[in-house]
Formats: structure tokens, sequence, C-alpha cells
């Protein structure tokens, strides 16, 4: 190939067409839960901006849920629309909202949205490209190292922390059989696989992913197309196992646009790719038969796997047991030893990085002087070039810090004092973070639950208020919500692993509940509420269970639970000294709903009547979701196989 620029126009469109898709997701999920807080930051974000221009705090959520759905859905839809301009818009309104937000957007795929969507501006056309005419830039293969220096940090960081946290689970590979039980919002499939599946292939199941988080993010970087193949193909399995198992929203989803974005486009099938700068030469195979390179690669890669294999089954003790018919697998190696490789892997991993950087940029710079024709097109090429190598060399190193906290040796060492400086400038934009998905396995014992229960008279009965999602009702299936995310169920998560003293919200929750709050009432399950439809309850308390997946296939119920003794919150009501005071606290006030003006501007009465009304609708969030989004799709699907357009899916 020599010094040929890679084509990675395919990868490019792949990544942002699907990273437009999440958006969607993201924007979507937050609108139709209509949550509106308390508090707000006063970082000159969009929020702030707004409410200074005269709009409610409502209208500018609503405002920027919608103008973010509309940006992601015609950028996903267009080709001719993904420009940086639109990618810059969208990535400032989730920034907005996740700032607002706070602990309610505080989560980590929420983080690696806004970081995506960062990178996302620098690997856009900065113009609108003609939705048929691709015009390939020399700096185009330097901005999508960036995706892959992401999915390696996003994986990496997570297969490493979970040995780091020195959680018990990880260590004797038995996370996996709390995980399927104590996850958030479980599927019906997480039942079957905690409940069916034997100890040893849940002990198997987590080396596979100590091998897809740790090792083979490093094939990112290799020059072997079978090895990039190979590490992209794992991690989209882990992720879809995961979907499967789990109801993550669109964390999953936005992982596997980061897969696609680090494919090169020889890397995809030819039907992937367009018909015009699809380049054979970029294949291993030749019309002569196979070459020298090929076969260098083959032996290559069959010595990194073998001793990938080699060292996998000693580090992890696997061995067939004839008397079991089962494959016994333990860590072979200490906390200090683990501490060891994830020093010098750090170091391998940033001094990889570094060597392919430097690498593109010298290669893209003079391939913008040696093919590019004319002097004035040489020069632009070249000064293109060189403007964006600075900008990826930069945002590369930055990524470095939260790496270099893996290492417990001087960050100092490792990373340049520069680049620190600027990760702590930028920290609030959240354009590097770090990530540690799964750190430590919860609800071992049991997963800790928390249940409202209301009733109008101090010494009850007592009536259960149940969830939209999160486990209550032990007859109730785990459901199927994602890409959705309720987040007031997936906070209740966390509350049951802390108490109402750390988690002030809680409280806050109470109050909304007791006031009858219509925007939070339709966060519960309706149905099962109805004993509260027209009059909320007068007292409220929380009791805390641990719930256990049932097990057996005869079983009627899909969950069991044990009562706590001791209640999480003793009952209140909205003269309880407890509440008066975090109300005071806080500064909560009760909400009056506004009422429709006629003297209000356009704008305000236009947002008004486009605020969320699932309950006129009749249809839950996660049905409605759906029913945004596969339109949308359609409409995709459509497009790709319509025989008028003479284009590949990447185009359109």
């Amino acid at each position: 190939m020599g010094l040929s620029t890679s084509l990675v126009e395919t990868s490019r469109q792949l990544f942002l067409s699907c990273l437009s898709l999440c958006y969607a997701v993201a924007f979507i999920s937050y609108y139709i839960q209509n949550v509106d807080y308390d508090k707000f930051v006063t970082d000159p974000n969009m929020v702030y901006l707004l409410r200074e221009a005269g709009l409610t705090v409502e209208e500018s959520l609503i405002f920027l849920c919608l103008s973010g759905v509309a940006l992601a859905i015609l950028s996903f839809s267009a080709r001719v629309s993904r420009g940086c301009l639109v990618y810059a818009m969208m990535w400032f309104f989730y920034l907005s909202l996740v700032s607002a937000g706070q602990t309610f957007l505080s989560f980590q795929w929420d983080i690696l949205l806004v970081e995506a969507g960062f990178l996302a501006i620098v690997i856009a056309p900065l113009n609108f490209p003609n939705s048929l005419t691709v015009r390939i830039k020399r700096h185009d293969d330097l901005t999508m190292l960036l995706v892959r220096v992401l999915l390696f940090k996003l994986m990496f960081m997570s297969g490493v922390v979970k040995l780091r946290s020195f959680c018990p689970t990880w260590w004797n590979l038995t996370a996996l059989t709390y995980h399927f039980e104590t996850q958030c919002i479980p599927t019906p499939l997480a039942w079957f696989a905690h409940s069916l599946l034997p100890v040893w292939v849940h002990k198997l199941a987590v080396v596979a992913v100590y091998l897809i988080e740790i090792v083979f993010p490093f094939y990112l970087f290799s020059p072997i197309k079978a090895q990039r193949r190979f590490a992209v193909y794992s991690i989209m399995f882990l992720m879809v196992t995961i979907v499967l198992s789990g109801n993550y929203n669109f964390f999953n989803f936005l992982t596997i646009a980061l897969c696609f974005g680090s494919l090169k486009d020889s890397d995809y099938p030819p039907f992937l790719q367009s018909y015009e700068h699809y380049d054979p030469k970029d294949t291993p195979v030749t019309k002569g038969g196979f070459s020298i390179g090929y076969w260098v690669e083959r032996v290559l890669c069959w010595v990194i796997d073998i001793g990938v294999v080699y060292w996998t089954i000693r580090l992890f003790n696997l061995k067939w047991n004839w008397s079991t018919y089962e494959i016994d697998s333990s860590v072979n190696f200490s906390q200090e030893q683990f501490q060891s490789f994830v020093n010098i892997a750090v170091v391998v991993a940033m001094v990889v990085v570094t060597v392919v950087f430097l690498w593109k940029f010298a290669k893209n710079l003079v391939c913008s002087i040696v093919y590019e024709t004319g002097a004035v097109s040489k020069v632009w090429s070249f000064t293109q070039t060189l403007t964006f190598g600075v900008i990826v060399g930069l945002l590369v190193t930055v990524s470095f810090v939260p790496l270099s906290e893996l290492s417990d040796r001087e960050t100092d060492h490792l990373v340049p004092e520069y680049a620190s400086s600027l990760f702590f400038r930028l920290h609030d934009l959240k354009v590097s973070n770090g990530y540690g998905l799964f750190r430590r396995m919860t609800g071992v014992g049991g997963r800790p639950e928390v249940v409202l229960e209301g009733s109008h008279l101090k010494e009850g009965p007592w009536t259960e208020l149940h969830f939209l999602y999160k486990p209550g009702n032990v007859s109730a299936p785990p459901p199927w919500v994602a890409p959705h995310q309720p987040r007031l169920d997936w906070q209740m998560w966390f509350a049951a692993l802390s108490t109402p003293q750390f988690t002030h919200w809680f409280n806050t929750l109470a109050f909304r509940i007791l006031t009858g709050q219509p925007e939070v009432m339709a966060l519960l399950d309706e149905k099962s509420n109805s004993k509260f439809e027209t009059k909320p309850p007068t007292y409220l308390r929380a009791v805390k269970y641990k719930y256990f997946f049932t097990k057996g296939s005869n079983v009627k119920n899909w969950w069991r639970r044990e009562k706590e003794a001791k209640l999480y919150l003793e009952p209140v009501d909205l003269k309880s000294p407890q509440l008066l005071d975090h109300i005071n606290r806080f500064n909560i006030k009760t909400v009056t709903p506004l009422k429709y003006s006629d003297s209000w501007p356009f704008y305000r009465r236009l947002l008004f009547k486009m605020r969320p009304d699932l309950k006129s609708l009749n249809i839950g969030p996660d049905a409605l979701m759906w029913s945004l989004l596969l339109p949308i799709l359609a409409m995709k699907l459509g497009k790709i196989f319509t025989p008028k357009y003479p284009v590949k899916m990447f185009y359109l």
C-alpha cells in the first residue's frame, strides 16, 4: 500500500449515523419523563441562557429535548446533514441537560455520550456535504483515531477497575452469579441466565469478560485486519449479551457505534462500502494469489492468539474436570502481580497510541504534499492535516490522564504537565473522562429494594406504590425497557444501597408524592396505584426488602423477597419535622401547574402545547419511545433498499 491515506469514510458515516440515533434516544427518553428539577447549576449552559431569555425551566427543557431530537433525526436520516455544526449543537444541548440534571444525569453513559459527541464535532465534515459526493480529506484518518482511543479507554478501564476494586466476587470469578439478579433493571432472559446456567459457566463468562475488556482492546491498534475485526466483534458480542440480559438504555448501542468507528473501510465487507472508494489494494489478497504480507499477518496472528490462549489457561487455571464434566477455573495471580501488569499495560497503551498517532500524522502530511495536485491544493491539504493533527494530538494526550490514574506510579512521569492542566480546565465540558462500569458487585446476599407504601391513616392499612419498571410486585416479570432509561427507577436502585440521609432527592420524592404532583405520579405505575388516583396518600413510608430470583421451572413468581426489620423511611406526612426541615433547607416548593394564556408569545404557547402527556395518550414511556424510533428506522431501511439510489448504505 505504501504511503497512502487509509480510507475511513465508511467508518465515519456509520459512527456518526449511529451516534445520531443514540442522541435521539437520549433526548426522547429525557423528554417523555418530563423531569423538572428544583435546583440548577448557574453555569452558562443552554438551560441557564434560556431562563435568562424568559423561558421557564420546563419550557427550556422541552425546547432542548425537541431541538435535540430534530437535529438527531435529521443527521441520522440524511448524510447531507452530518456536519460539525449539527453535532456541536447536539453536544451543547445534551451537555446542558447533564449539567442541569445533576444526580439524575450523572450516569457513565451520559458522560460517554457527551465525550463521544465532542469527538464527533472534530470528526464530522466542516461543511454539509453533497448527498452523492464524498470528498476524502487527509485528516479524516487522524480524527477517526479518537474513536479507537475512546473505545480502548472505556473497555480497558472498565476491565481493570473490576480487579482493582478488590471485590471478592470479581476475584473468585463468581460476579455473574449475582449480576443478573442484582443489576438495576434485569430482563426476562436474566432470570434464565441466573436460575438455569451452572456456576462454572458463569465463572467462565467472567474470564471471557476480562479478555474482552482488558486484552482484546489492544488489538484495536493492530496493523493486522483480522485482529482489529476480532477485537471489535468481541466487544460487540459482549454488548449484545448485555442488551439481552439487562436494560442499560443507549449505552450498549453507543459502544457499538464506537466499534463501527474503530474499523477502517477495508475492514468492512464490500456491501457496506461505496462503489467509488472501495480500494482492492487495502486487502491482503491480490489477483496473483496470496502475498507475502498476507502470510506474515497470518503467522503473527496465530503466534499472538496462541500466546493469549496459553496465558489465559495458565492465569485462570482452566482445567477440564472429568468427574463433573465441567471446566474448573480460578484466579492464579495476586493483587500485586495484577497491579504490576496494569502499570506496564498503561505505559504500553500510551506508547502504542502515540506511535500510531505520530505515524498517521507524518504519513498524511507527506501524502498531502505528494498526492495532491496543484500548489493551492497541496498547501490547503497540508494546513488542514497539520491543524487537525495538533487538535487530535492534544485530545489524545488529554485522554491519557484518566488512563494514567490506573497506575500506582506518579502520574507526573506518565503524562505531560500541560495535559493534566488541560484535562482539569476542560473538566466541566467532559471532554475526557474516566470509566469504571460494574466496579463492584452489589446485592451479595440479596438484592436490596426500597418499596414505597402509602396510606390515609398513620396506622394503616398500607398500600404499596409500585414503579413502572423496577422490581416491586414479585409476580411481575422483568420488563424490556431499553433503550429508554427510567431515571427515577434507576435512582431507586441506588437509594436502596444508601440511606435517605445521604439521598436528599428521596425526601423530595416523598414530598412530591404526598402533594400528588402529576409529573411525578406519572413516573409510577398508575394501574397498580389506582387507590391514590384521585387523592394522594396522606402518609408515606418506605420498607426495605431483599429480593431474589426464584429458581426452578415450575415456580409462579419471578421474585421472592425477605423484609428487613427496620423501615427505610419512617411514616411521614406533610407536617413531619424531617420533611419540613428538608423542604426548608433545599428551598423546595409546591409546583403549581402553568395555566395556558393567549397573551403569551407564540413560542411559549407552542412549547406549552408540546409538553409530554403520556396519560392522555394512554401509552407507556418505553412504548412511546419505540413508536417514535420505528418510523425513523423504517425510513432509513426504505432508503437503503430503494434501487433509485446508486450509493451504499453509509451514504444515506
